[in-house]
């Protein structure tokens, strides 16, 4: 008879079979970063968009902003407190932190579906959160999900395909699209 933890690995592994979003989200536990990629696509479906004047600005001078002023660095981490996952990004500029966004993504009994909600704050506005809720599914295969979430007040949808320690990200909103290269920094957080 196989020691107890192992049954309990074993056991986490069959759940994790059966319900893809639970597999997907479990290999993405850890640390991530990239250099953040934004790009205006339509200036006329952006100045028109939900989206608050100030945000875009702000995300028009992320598009046009020259790398010889340094980067814009995009940290994210993934971690599951219960049933829960705890999704934490921050942009950040030559260390100083630019933008805090924590989700908390709950799983559907589908086993793909999920919903997410939370709150992001922006410099130099960090007194006012605003609220990120949405939802998405995760691929049989455990290796792509979509979401569908409001960011920066507008809609914006998100896919990804992930890899052992990379994933890609790529993000439409009204007039702007965006895609990260993210790379795995660590399995766990300290």
């Amino acid at each position: 008879m196989p020691a107890p933890h192992c049954q309990l690995a074993e056991g986490a592994q069959a759940r994790a079979r059966e319900q893809p979003h639970r597999a997907y989200y479990l290999s993405c536990v850890g640390r991530w970063r990239c250099e953040l990629d934004m790009r205006i696509t339509d200036t006329e479906r952006l100045r028109h968009s939900e989206m608050p004047l100030l945000d875009r600005v702000a995300l028009r001078l992320v598009s046009a902003w020259p790398a010889w002023l340094g980067r814009l660095r995009l940290d994210t981490s993934v971690h599951f407190e219960g049933p829960v996952v705890v999704h934490t990004t921050r942009v950040r500029w030559l260390g100083l932190p630019m933008m805090l966004s924590v989700e908390r993504i709950e799983f559907d009994d589908d086993g793909r579906s999920f919903t997410l909600e939370g709150e992001q704050r922006v410099a130099p506005l960090w007194w006012r959160a605003r609220a990120v809720v949405g939802a998405g599914e995760v691929d049989e295969d455990t290796e792509h999900a979509r979401y569908r979430l409001t960011w920066l007040g507008a809609p914006l949808q998100q896919s990804t395909i992930r890899g052992a320690d990379a994933l890609a990200l790529h993000q439409l909103g009204p007039g702007f699209e965006g895609t990260q290269h993210l790379r795995r920094l660590s399995g766990d957080l300290p």
